[in-house]
C-alpha cells in the first residue's frame, strides 16, 4: 500500500514538472518573440504616443487652468467599468486591423494618445482624479497600447506576405518569353529566365509564413493588463 502511494506521489511530482517545464518554455519562447519579432516596432510606437499624450496633457490643463472652457457642458468623465470595457475593445480592434493587408491600420490606434486625455481632462475638470497619477497612469497606458500598435502592425506583414502567397502565379509572361528564346536557341537567356523564375517562386515560398495567433493572444492580454494598471492609476 505505502509502495502504491508513493509512486503515485512520484508520478504526480513528474507531472507538475513536466507543466512546469512547458509554461517556462512557452514564456521563454514568448520573450524570444517579443524581443526579435515586436519590440523595435514597440519602442517607436511608444515614444510617439508618449511624446503625443504629454503635448496633449500640457496644452489640455494648461487651458483649463488658465480659465478657458475646454469642457463642454454637461460632460462627465467615464466611469471606471465603461472605460474598462473600452480599453478591451481598442486592443482588440488594434491588434486585429492588421488582418488587413497592404494597409497597416493598426497605426491609427496611435491616435488613442490623444482620446485618453479627453476623458482626464473631464475628471480633473471636476476634481475626481489627482494630476501627478493622472499623468502617470496615462503613460503606462501608452505602454499598454503601443503594445497593441506593435503587434497589429507586424501582424499585418505577416497577412500581406501571406497575400502575397496566395497571389503567387507560376505562368508568367516570361514564360513565353522563354519559349521564344528556347525557340530561337538562345541559351543565355533561357537561363537567365529560369534563374528570375526560381527567385521569384523561391520569394513566394518564402512569403508562405505562419501566423503566431497564440503569441497575439498572450501579449494582447499582457497589454490590456498594462493599459487597467494605468487606467486604475488614473482613477486614484
Amino acid at each position: 500500500m505505502e509502495n502504491k502511494v508513493r509512486k503515485n506521489n512520484l508520478k504526480n511530482m513528474k507531472n507538475i514538472n513536466i507543466k512546469m517545464g512547458v509554461d517556462s518554455d512557452r514564456i521563454t519562447k514568448l520573450k524570444e518573440f517579443y524581443n526579435t519579432k515586436i519590440k523595435k516596432t514597440h519602442i517607436i510606437c511608444m515614444t510617439i504616443m508618449v511624446v503625443i499624450f504629454v503635448l496633449v496633457f500640457i496644452v489640455n490643463i494648461g487651458m483649463y487652468k488658465s480659465g478657458e472652457n475646454i469642457i463642454p457642458d454637461g460632460a462627465v468623465g467615464e466611469s471606471l467599468s465603461g472605460a474598462i470595457q473600452e480599453n478591451f475593445l481598442m486592443c482588440a480592434v488594434v491588434i486585429f486591423a492588421g488582418i488587413t493587408p497592404y494597409f497597416f491600420l493598426s497605426v491609427l490606434g496611435i491616435a488613442e494618445s490623444a482620446v485618453i486625455v479627453g476623458d482626464m481632462s473631464l475628471r480633473y475638470a471636476w476634481g475626481s482624479s489627482f494630476l501627478p497619477t493622472m499623468f502617470l497612469g496615462g503613460i503606462i497606458q501608452m505602454i499598454g497600447f503601443s503594445l497593441c500598435v506593435a503587434i497589429g502592425i507586424y501582424y499585418c506583414r505577416l497577412t500581406t506576405r501571406k497575400r502575397k502567397y496566395y497571389n503567387y502565379s507560376s505562368f508568367s509572361f516570361n514564360d513565353v518569353r522563354q519559349q521564344i528564346y528556347e525557340i530561337r536557341k538562345d541559351e543565355k537567356k533561357v537561363k537567365e529566365l529560369e534563374k528570375k523564375k526560381k527567385e521569384k517562386y523561391d520569394e513566394a515560398k518564402n512569403s508562405n509564413v505562419k501566423i503566431p495567433y497564440m503569441n497575439f493572444l498572450l501579449l494582447g492580454i499582457l497589454a490590456f493588463a498594462i493599459t487597467f494598471v494605468g487606467l486604475v492609476i488614473t482613477r486614484i
